[in-house]
């Protein structure tokens, strides 16, 4: 294992690539994040002051991740100011005219909210590897009050592809949101509500609520889907994260399995290796705060033993983790960390192999 800095700035909070998304060319990787003042007056909470806004940063690399390069501000959240991270008065969200290629070799799609968790949500993507982007281009609501938009998208031909996302009854908070599948054939013109991906939250009000958010999925075959999502009951305070499979390309789920968290809430990031096993990562946010790894052989059915890839976090305020695949057969999984709570938080990465 190998860890490198990807970005740092004395004064500024940089946090939560899972929210935004990690691509990878040949060599060249780009990750995207949130960038904000830091505020560590309270480290039980996640230390940046929200009365200063939350920004769009990312960084690059063009040597496999060993290297990289920050880049401000490559798109601006549409609509004014309002929450403290509603908007950047930039682009107004408009429909998509004309349909994008999925498989133009230097394409990447990304799918946010204006708001930190929730609020009007959009995609935006890419034909030069995220040096320009061209949106923002409105979704749906389909049935929800609110959707809590994350980048996760397989692409199935130029034209077709599916994404999933997460929805809930209220825009004030996740209570109740569960994960669904929605699927284009048109190139990203329209998006077709298909299924419901995880399992039914019950809700339970805004102190104490219950989710199934932060999807992560692959396809397994041409008509087999696994999906994954970050679970929370806190009546029970009990958080993990739970697997869902579909045998008919995501019409129907049925439950895989359950990957214990020894109760840390903590969204999943999915890779499919070229052999077929999977492998899933996460931050581990109780001590020893870290970031941690589990493989599975079998399609999701099981899960190995958890992989420590680092056990040296300062607090809980780190994770959110995102994963690529490198030319060497490496993996490159990015976070967000710190391992002092007093300090600023930075985004990281991890380089690693998995033994054949």
């Amino acid at each position: 294992m190998h860890h490198v800095t990807v970005a740092f700035e004395p004064g500024r909070f940089k946090g939560w690539p899972a929210n935004y998304g990690l691509w990878v060319w040949e060599d060249e990787v780009l990750v995207m994040y949130e960038d904000a003042i830091s505020d560590t007056s309270d480290i039980n909470r996640h230390t940046f002051d929200p009365s200063k806004g939350l920004f769009v940063e990312q960084a690059r690399s063009k040597d496999g991740g060993k290297t990289w390069r920050i880049e401000k501000c490559p798109i601006l959240r549409p609509g004014p100011q309002g929450k403290p991270w509603n908007g950047q008065d930039g682009p107004p969200v408009t429909a998509l005219r004309e349909p994008i290629n999925f498989q133009h070799p230097d394409f990447a799609i990304l799918f946010r909210s204006a708001w930190h968790e929730y609020g009007p949500h959009y995609f935006f993507y890419t034909y030069d590897r995220g040096r320009t982007w061209h949106g923002p281009y409105a979704l749906p609501s389909w049935k929800y009050e609110a959707v809590f938009a994350r980048t996760c998208f397989i692409a199935d031909s130029a034209n077709e592809g599916i994404a999933f996302l997460s929805g809930g009854r209220d825009d004030n908070n996740e209570d109740g949101a569960e994960t669904f599948m929605v699927r284009t054939r048109d190139g990203g013109i329209n998006w077709e509500w298909v299924a419901r991906s995880n399992r039914p939250t019950p809700e339970q009000g805004v102190r104490q609520s219950n989710f199934t958010i932060m999807p992560a999925a692959v396809r397994i075959s041409p008509q087999s889907l696994l999906c994954l999502g970050r679970c929370t009951e806190r009546t029970k305070n009990h958080h993990w994260i739970e697997a869902w499979a579909s045998g008919d390309d995501g019409a129907t789920w049925s439950h895989r399995s359950m990957v214990d968290t020894s109760n840390s809430s903590t969204p999943p990031a999915l890779l499919r290796l070229p052999d077929s096993r999977l492998v899933l990562t996460y931050g581990y946010r109780i001590p020893p705060f870290g970031i941690r790894a589990r493989i599975s052989e079998d399609d999701g059915r099981t899960w190995g033993d958890e992989i420590v890839l680092r056990s040296d976090g300062g607090n809980f305020d780190l994770g959110y983790t995102r994963n690529v695949l490198l030319r060497d057969g490496s993996i490159l999984t990015a976070y967000y960390f710190n391992d002092d709570p007093h300090k600023e938080r930075r985004i990281e990465a991890t380089l690693w192999h998995i033994d054949q």
